[in-house]
């Protein structure tokens, strides 16, 4: 089969690589899926770029999320009939012709969608669920506060806070993107690129706080997010950025930003405060409870079935064109998610 593998640390157009490899094996525990369409995450540009410091050695193939035909459910059929539509979260060699999953990540694509929608949805979606529901919960009338609203996991946590009644706040890079949020029906879409957050927030939320923050671990904004809090506020941190693992190998510029915050940072005020900080970390939590990402991706995927949440893929880029689909999300002008595809790929299910 052709899979894309990362072959070196750099560029997108040096660093991706079509290379001919052996089709994973299907047996008791791994869905056999043949790839239709495969989403670009950030963890992806993190790997490539070495900043991902649990990445494989060179080289490996790439991809949390696929959408495809199941080939072989490892059980006779039993559980996914082969030919069944489905979509999965891999975590890892989702940048294939074939992919296997983990049979409790796979799920059937909803009547309507096409392949490349269904690829958008299992790691983003799994991730703001876990954010925002799994781990914590929301309440109607909730001020909830999202950075990188228009993102991949952005998009899908305003529509899950707007699906629960919450008041929103969506922090964006533009105004076209701010516009989107509006449209959407976020009632406080932001610029940070025009505007001071912290000082709108307030003034919007009459110095209430929010109940929760969602945000990426940035080091420019840790401290921001815990004053924006209300009392008993949550701030929910996912995922892995450069300056966390700069963090983490103890070097380098963002890491000496990052860790100034981290030494400003006063623990014990946050329970005087009745404030806490969570983190999800989307392939820890599927190895430590699978059962939990079973759940994420099944109630996310209910979501979409009954329309009370609509995947919204930015772009769609051949197979061929893989660098240009990092690139792209690498621009950060992307709306929602990047997509690669085979062909068969705008099939609807």
């Amino acid at each position: 089969m052709r899979a894309i593998q990362i072959v070196r640390i750099g560029l997108p157009a040096t660093a991706l690589r079509i290379q001919e490899c052996q089709e994973p094996e299907a047996g008791p525990g791994r869905v056999r899926i043949r790839v239709r369409a495969f989403g670009v995450t950030f963890a992806d540009l993190l790997a490539r770029t070495g900043m991902d410091a649990e990445s494989p050695r060179l080289p490996w193939v790439p991809g949390q999320e696929v959408a495809g035909i199941v080939e072989d459910d490892g059980e006779q059929g039993a559980l996914f009939a082969p030919g069944t539509p489905v979509a999965a979260l891999t975590l890892r060699g989702g940048y294939a012709e074939v992919a296997a999953a983990r049979p409790e990540f796979v799920v059937p694509i909803p009547p309507g969608m096409d392949f490349a929608e269904a690829a958008s949805v299992p790691a983003a979606g799994a991730t703001a669920w876990l954010a925002l529901c799994g781990l914590t919960s929301l309440r109607a009338g909730d001020r909830v506060l999202v950075h990188a609203a228009a993102g991949g996991v952005g998009l899908m946590a305003v529509q899950m806070a707007l699906a629960a009644g919450c008041e929103v706040f969506g922090t964006v890079g533009s105004e076209p993107k701010a516009a989107f949020l509006r449209d959407l029906g976020v009632q406080h879409p932001m610029s940070h690129a025009s505007i001071d957050v912290e000082a709108e927030v307030g003034r919007a939320a009459r110095d209430s706080g929010m109940d929760l923050v969602l945000d990426s671990p940035r080091h420019d904004t840790l401290l921001a997010d815990l004053r924006m809090l209300a009392p008993s506020g949550r701030l929910v941190v996912f995922g892995a950025t450069a300056a966390a693992t700069a963090v983490a190998r103890g070097s380098g510029r963002s890491a000496s930003l990052a860790r100034a915050r981290v030494d400003a940072l006063d623990p014990w005020a946050l329970p005087a405060e009745g404030k806490g900080i969570l983190g999800v970390h989307l392939a820890r939590t599927a190895d430590a409870r699978p059962a939990l990402v079973r759940t994420a991706l099944r109630e996310i995927f209910s979501m979409v079935r009954s329309g009370r949440l609509r995947p919204h893929v930015d772009s769609r880029f051949d197979f061929a064109d893989c660098a240009a689909a990092h690139d792209r999300l690498h621009g950060r002008e992307s709306i929602g998610k990047v997509v690669v595809t085979f062909e068969g790929a705008s099939a609807t299910v």
